[in-house]
C-alpha cells in the first residue's frame, strides 16, 4: 500500500519579492524605453523635416491611427434635417447623417442667414460634452465661454458634431469610450479614428449640399475638442485654420487613454500653411 503523497506548501512571504521585483522591472523597462522612444521622435521628425515632407508625415500620422482612417470614405447621406430656431444671425439646424452605410452621425449646424460670409468652422466639445453644451443651447458654460456662438458672431457659419464624450450622468444614454476603442483595435483602428473619420464624413457632406468655401475651413475646440483640432488639422487638408484649447500635455502626466501618443510619431498640424 503506497504512502500517502504530502504536496509542499509555504507561506506566502517567500515570493512575494519575486512579484515585486517583476512589477519594478516593468516599470523601469517602461522607463527606458519612454527615454528611447522621446529620442526616436527627435530623430525622427523636427520643424523643418515636416516642412519639407508634409505629405509623408500626414500618411505615417494617418497610419498611426489606423482603420478607417486608411480607407477611401464612401458618400455620406442625409437622414433628417431639423429646423430649430432663428436665432440673431444664423438659422439653427439639428442635424443626423449617416455615415458608411452605418454610423448616425449627429450635429448642430449654424448657417449664417446673410450668405455673404461662406467660410465653416468645425466647432468641437470635450469630455462630457454636447453640440448644445459647446454652443450655449442648454446652458451657459464657463469652460466652453460660447465658443461656438462667438464664431456665429463673427460671421462664421459653424457646425458642432456629436462625440462618443457626452456626460452619461446628465444626459444619459450609456456608452464605454475604451470598450469600443479595444473593438476598434481589434480591427486595426482606434476610436480616435472612428471619429476623425465621420467628421471629415459630415464635412464631405456640407461641402457638397452647401456654397460653403472649401479653401476657407477652420477648426476650433477644448480640452478632448482641442485634441481633435490638432488630429483634425493633421488628417484633413481641407482645414487651413486650427484653434486649440486645454490639450497640450506630456503624455506621462496625462491619465486620458486615448490622449497618448506611444508610436515614434510626433504629430503636427502638417498641412496648415505658414502665414495663417
Amino acid at each position: 500500500m503506497k504512502g500517502k503523497i504530502i504536496k509542499y506548501k509555504e507561506e506566502i512571504e517567500k515570493d512575494t519579492k519575486y512579484r515585486s521585483e517583476y512589477k519594478s522591472s516593468i516599470d523601469t523597462f517602461l522607463a527606458c524605453s519612454r527615454n528611447k522612444m522621446n529620442q526616436d521622435r527627435k530623430d525622427y521628425v523636427d520643424p523643418l523635416k515636416m516642412a519639407n515632407n508634409q505629405e509623408k508625415y500626414r500618411k505615417d500620422f494617418i497610419d498611426m491611427l489606423g482603420y478607417p482612417l486608411n480607407t477611401e470614405r464612401k458618400e455620406t447621406k442625409l437622414i433628417s434635417k431639423e429646423f430649430i430656431a432663428k436665432d440673431n444671425n444664423v438659422n439653427i439646424y439639428r442635424m443626423q447623417l449617416l455615415i458608411d452605410n452605418a454610423i448616425k452621425a449627429y450635429g448642430i449646424l449654424f448657417e449664417q442667414i446673410d450668405k455673404k460670409n461662406n467660410s465653416l468652422v468645425l466647432a468641437l466639445h470635450g469630455g462630457e460634452g454636447t453640440p448644445e453644451l459647446v454652443s450655449s443651447i442648454h446652458m451657459d458654460s464657463a469652460n466652453y465661454n460660447h465658443l461656438a456662438r462667438r464664431l456665429t458672431d463673427k460671421g462664421f457659419n459653424v457646425f458642432c458634431p456629436q462625440l462618443l464624450l457626452w456626460s452619461m450622468t446628465n444626459y444619459g444614454n450609456p456608452y464605454d469610450r475604451q470598450q469600443v476603442n479595444y473593438k476598434m483595435r481589434s480591427l486595426g483602428g482606434t476610436t480616435v479614428a472612428l471619429e476623425m473619420y465621420m467628421m471629415s464624413s459630415c464635412l464631405d457632406y456640407l461641402f457638397a449640399n452647401y456654397n460653403f468655401r472649401k479653401d476657407n475651413l477652420a477648426v476650433a475646440g477644448l480640452s478632448y475638442g482641442g485634441m481633435y483640432s490638432f488630429f483634425m488639422a493633421a488628417y484633413d487638408t481641407r482645414i487651413k485654420a486650427c484653434f486649440s484649447c486645454s490639450y497640450l500635455t506630456d503624455d506621462d502626466g496625462s491619465k486620458i487613454y486615448d490622449w497618448h501618443n506611444d508610436s515614434k510619431i510626433n504629430f503636427k498640424a502638417t498641412n496648415l500653411p505658414s502665414n495663417k
